[in-house]
């Protein structure tokens, strides 16, 4: 039981990362992706 509990938990993470990110992506997925677009407010 606790394989698939572990299993489930693990699909979903990689699942994010799959997802293609939309043009207007969340400002804390915009650090993590190098946007060209976007210029470095660091």
């Amino acid at each position: 039981m606790t394989k698939g509990k572990h299993g489930n938990k693990e699909a979903k993470k990689p699942k994010k990362v799959h997802v293609p990110n939309p043009p207007g992506l969340p400002a804390s997925l915009a650090p993590m992706i190098p946007n060209p677009l976007r210029p470095k407010k660091r």
